[in-house]
């Protein structure tokens, strides 16, 4: 999953709507991607090259709220063990 992808899976999530528009044609293949993996569906029948018009399924959602749960990462530094 690209962090496009993931971009407009937190759109569609966050959106008063729940859906999300794309015109960007180099990201309408992904959004496409993502309708074909069953996280976004097309809503009005707009599959068309230059723009989509999607919605987030229930798949996306908790795609969405299991990244959302991620703890954040935490930076450590380790010493490297001396050899012997």
């Amino acid at each position: 999953m690209t962090p496009i992808q993931i971009i407009m899976l937190l759109d569609a999530y966050m959106s008063q709507t729940g859906d999300v528009h794309v015109q960007n044609p180099a990201h309408v293949e992904q959004a496409f991607d993502l309708t074909e993996d069953g996280m976004l569906l097309l809503v009005d029948g707009s599959k068309e090259e230059k723009y989509i018009h999607a919605a987030s399924t229930e798949k996306g959602h908790c795609f969405v709220k299991h990244i959302c749960s991620l703890p954040y990462p935490v930076q450590k530094w380790d010493m490297p063990e001396k050899a012997s």
